[in-house]
């Protein structure tokens, strides 16, 4: 990794050593052609270092795995694990844990690395200019109905009072949690755009199809032709959209609602006062869905067929998933980096008191404040890399703060605390409304076998893009939803929708039943 100065002279490096006795060479890959290089060391039969590290699909993995590259560890699994084995994780963690890494064959063939920020969970969060409802006389909306009337009241009377009609009522980007037209199809019917498919009872099926998904592009586009959601919504990127809400104190606010992440879009500004976190929006099927991301599941680090000692390599990968070190991997070095409490309790509750979310955890550690983060810095102290680390939320998100936690909107501003203490405070004010509001039954990652693969593969990208493209169509007019309606479907199907179904349900079933 490109931040990582030095892998000798670094600090997980020197820990690992002094720790384990063992002794760490590096062979060092191109960053830009990883696997690449890796498939001609393989190709022409050279020596593979003990651990390989890197990124493959899941497809891949198993290749390797079938083929003899990398060593099945299923046997280490039950004979070796020791840190891994306490790892404060649940029942339900460490069965998708194994179940993700198993690959069709059966076989286990990568030390998995697992990350679980809470604050990562909700896909999208949107927030609401709350002197702007008080100026409208209205409340957060909660039905698809009231946030009509609320955005319209928003464009109609002036709630910045510059007498100009600058007003956005609603608006969003691609960037982290945005997309807010995924949010309001939510409102009519579960729709994860990351994994395409619904299941119930054990059965999937495709919620692009149906007439829920189509009420809610009717929905949406009324917004749009009445601009109450801006049209620039499927078109501007982070940056604009960053321009136009992180503004300095003396320029009149013109967003009212917005879909997207408040430490993204704002950095020097003060205008994250005015806003609050909005509650999910039922639609008028009494729908309130808010799709989920699914914790970092990662199976990047193997033992190759020329270890000669692959029981000392297991117990190494397993080292990393001690809670302590498993947070060096992300945060750097203890003491200098971030603070963890077990090492000095008494110091850490003085200078951290507070818990710096409402999760309930109790706080064990937190980055200290005005430290460059080693993650998005360069640096000698970690690899860069969620290495064989175990992070589940009670762990990753239980940190500490200097100041109280912020429990209602205004709190900060009435007592003086930081504008990052609000933001904090409305991010997991939506987390609250959002995490968990998803079906019962749920389509996440589904390992395919090589052949399912190659025979879904292109038919997956063409389907995904052609939805994405229709989206956008349909919302803005380019395509009408009542015309056009049938050909969309028949396109997805002329592309091989119906195959891409056949593929996912055979490897669901495979994996759960």
């Amino acid at each position: 990794n490109v931040l990582v100065m030095d892998y000798h002279d670094n600090y997980m490096t020197k820990l690992a050593e002094e720790e384990t006795g063992i002794d760490l060479d590096f062979y060092l890959f191109p960053a830009e052609e990883v696997v690449r290089k890796f498939e001609m060391m393989v190709s022409a039969n050279q020596q593979l270092p003990d651990i390989v590290h890197l990124w493959l699909s899941d497809v891949a993995r198993a290749n390797y795995g079938r083929n003899g590259v990398f060593r099945p560890l299923n046997e280490y699994f039950e004979k070796y694990t020791y840190f891994f084995n306490r790892a404060p994780i649940t029942e339900e963690e460490r069965e998708n844990i194994m179940r993700f890494g198993t690959s069709p064959d059966g076989n286990i063939y990568a030390f998995p690395a697992y990350a679980n920020a809470y604050g990562d969970i909700s896909m999208f969060s949107w927030f609401i200019n709350v002197p702007w409802l008080e100026k409208v006389g209205m409340k957060k909306p909660t039905t698809t109905d009231e946030l009509y009337e609320v955005l319209k009241a928003f464009k109609e009377k002036d709630p910045n009072g510059n007498g100009k009609p600058d007003e956005i009522p609603l608006i969003s980007s691609p960037g982290w949690n945005g997309n807010v037209f995924y949010l309001l199809i939510n409102s009519f019917i579960h729709y994860n755009p990351s994994y395409l498919f619904n299941v119930e009872s054990g059965k999937l099926n495709v919620p692009v199809i149906t007439e829920e998904y189509r009420e809610a592009l009717r929905y949406i586009k009324k917004l749009v032709d009445e601009e109450l959601l801006s049209p620039l919504t499927f078109t501007i990127d982070q940056a604009g959209l960053k321009a136009m809400v992180n503004l300095t104190d003396d320029q009149d606010t013109i967003v009212g609602m917005f879909c997207g992440s408040t430490v993204t879009l704002f950095d020097v500004s003060n205008k994250p006062f005015e806003y609050d976190a909005s509650p999910l929006i039922t639609g008028p099927k009494g729908v309130k869905w808010c799709p989920n991301r699914t914790p970092n599941y990662m199976y990047t680090t193997y033992i190759t067929k020329d270890c000669k000692h692959p029981e000392v390599a297991f117990r190494f990968c397993d080292y990393w998933t001690e809670p302590r070190r498993s947070l060096i991997t992300r945060y750097g070095e203890p003491g200098v980096h971030f603070m963890y409490r077990p090492d000095d309790p008494a110091a850490f509750d003085k200078e951290f008191p507070y818990p710096s979310n409402n999760l309930g955890y109790e706080p064990l550690h937190t980055r200290f404040p005005n430290v460059p983060t080693p993650w998005s810095n360069q640096n000698r102290a970690i690899w860069r890399e969620h290495f064989c680390c175990m992070l589940p939320a009670n762990v990753y998100s239980a940190q500490a703060s200097k100041n109280p936690l912020v429990t209602y909107y205004g709190e900060a501003k009435e007592k003086g605390y930081s504008v990052d203490a609000h933001k904090n405070y409305m991010a997991y004010e939506f987390y609250s409304y959002g995490v968990g509001a998803i079906p019962r039954e749920t389509v996440t990652r589904l390992i395919y076998t090589e052949e399912e693969n190659l025979a879904i593969a292109e038919i997956a990208s063409s389907i995904n893009s052609y939805i994405r493209e229709c989206l956008a169509l349909f919302c803005t007019g380019g395509m009408d939803i009542e015309k056009d309606w049938d050909t969309y479907v028949k396109t997805l199907k002329d592309i091989g929708l119906d195959l891409y179904l056949e593929t996912a349900q055979a490897a669901y079933d495979r994996m759960y039943k």
